[in-house]
């Protein structure tokens, strides 16, 4: 057993289950051939929408919330912050919040939320309209029928999925000693992915969403020795679709150190999906960091080129708010801003 979490380890093997993949042969072994052109889209697609384009799959979700119920944040314990932060917490965050400045929350498009309106966080909370009416530095998105447990009411669209979505979606943390804002994914909803803009360094089962296909990104460990570290030279990219399984291929970095991921046949990882550009992101080896995720390609004028409908990184751990910051959760999205207080 590689010696990972057991939550990653049960995202795996639960999506090798449920997802469905079609692969082809080729003469590069290392290269995946996927076919979505007949996997049914759950959520309505609006064409030029960058949130529709990217709506997540519901059963997908489904089975990335079961995963992280026991393990991230317990929806239904009144005093998390005490326990995880002290008691103190709060106070910290006073002693430094006129220096600290000021997040907004902007809906850029949603199909349940107001297009435009702006979320307003200070250092202690929500300053506007909150539901949970606390002011502890922690900011709970999500549905649920009390309203005691969330600042800000995401409720579903359809009223079917609204049990199965009860409690908090993603929360917001100040923390005061570096005096940034903090976003997590808490367990429940359509899960919480950020748009990669630069680069970003590949950790052990980071989960990707690219159009309507995820990847996940896994090291290699040796099986035959106990407790052993993972080889980060080796990559393993586990692409999964549909309802039953996946394909993988293994990339070693002293053989390739760079790995396109697209529709275009010249790819190392071919996704046969409309959503997805002909290169839709790369993965990069550096011998001073190691393997890096950046979306789009460099064209032959050496020039970025992003992809049309981005490239999402599931926030299953706690990611800093960076000034611009987008991220998608409940069939919407979200830009981020810091203001000052002046």
């Amino acid at each position: 057993m590689h010696p990972t979490s057991n939550k990653n380890q049960e995202l795996i093997t639960n999506l090798k289950k449920r997802t469905k993949l079609m692969t082809e042969n080729s003469d590069n072994q290392n290269k995946i051939n996927v076919d979505l052109t007949a996997r049914p889209i759950n959520i309505p697609i609006e064409e030029n929408s960058l949130i529709n384009n990217n709506t997540l799959n519901n059963n997908i979700h489904n089975i990335i919330k079961q995963n992280q119920k026991e393990e991230n944040i317990n929806n239904n314990l009144d005093d998390f912050e005490q326990q995880n932060y002290g008691a103190s917490y709060t106070e910290n965050i006073k002693e430094v919040y006129d220096k600290a400045p000021n997040l907004e929350i902007e809906i850029l498009n949603s199909f349940i939320l107001p297009k435009g309106k702006i979320i307003k966080i200070d250092p202690l909370g929500m300053t506007e309209n909150s539901l949970r009416r606390k002011k502890d530095g922690f900011t709970y998105f999500g549905y649920e029928e009390n309203d005691n447990e969330i600042d800000f009411l995401i409720k579903p669209k359809d009223d079917n999925f609204e049990n199965k979505f009860i409690g908090r979606h993603f929360q917001i943390r100040f923390n005061p000693e570096d005096l940034n804002y903090y976003i997590m994914d808490c367990g429940f909803g359509y899960g919480t992915f950020m748009k990669l803009i630069n680069e970003i360094q590949i950790k052990d089962n980071f989960l990707i969403n690219i159009g309507n296909s995820y990847i996940v990104c896994a090291f290699e460990y040796d099986d035959n020795v106990l407790n052993s570290q993972p080889n980060e030279k080796l990559l393993n990219l586990k692409v999964f679709t549909g309802d039953t399984k996946s394909s993988n291929a293994i990339f070693n970095s002293d053989e390739q150190k760079l790995i396109l991921i697209g529709r275009d046949s010249d790819c190392d990882v071919i996704i046969e999906d409309s959503l997805l550009s002909r290169i839709h992101c790369c993965i990069i080896y550096k011998d001073d960091v190691g393997w890096i995720i950046k979306d789009g390609r460099i064209s032959e004028d050496n020039k970025e080129r992003p992809s049309t409908n981005g490239t999402w990184l599931f926030l299953i751990n706690e990611t800093l708010i960076f000034n611009g910051m987008i991220f998608k959760a409940n069939q919407s999205l979200f830009r981020c801003h810091y203001r000052n207080k002046n």
